[in-house]
């Protein structure tokens, strides 16, 4: 009984260090797109329901890079 705790709180040890570092390397890929100015700011509003002309016109790109931006993060809705 002994052996099987040390071994189920050394797995939630192992797991929670795991999550850390998930988290981790999360923030870290988040700064840097949203580092890639315009591409940042164009990912940002495009999650908060932005369309195609909203980054044509403010951020200055181009329709192309618009349209792909929206259907990479856009989620359901913008397909």
């Amino acid at each position: 009984m002994q052996d099987a705790l040390a071994a189920a709180s050394a797995v939630g040890a192992q797991t929670q260090c795991r999550q850390s570092d998930l988290a981790a390397r999360l923030e870290v890929l988040e700064t840097q797109a949203t580092g890639d100015q315009p591409y940042g700011d164009a990912i940002r509003l495009v999650r908060q329901g932005a369309r195609e002309a909203r980054l044509v016109d403010e951020l200055g790109l181009s329709p192309i890079e618009a349209s792909l931006i929206v259907r990479l993060h856009g989620g359901r809705a913008a397909h």
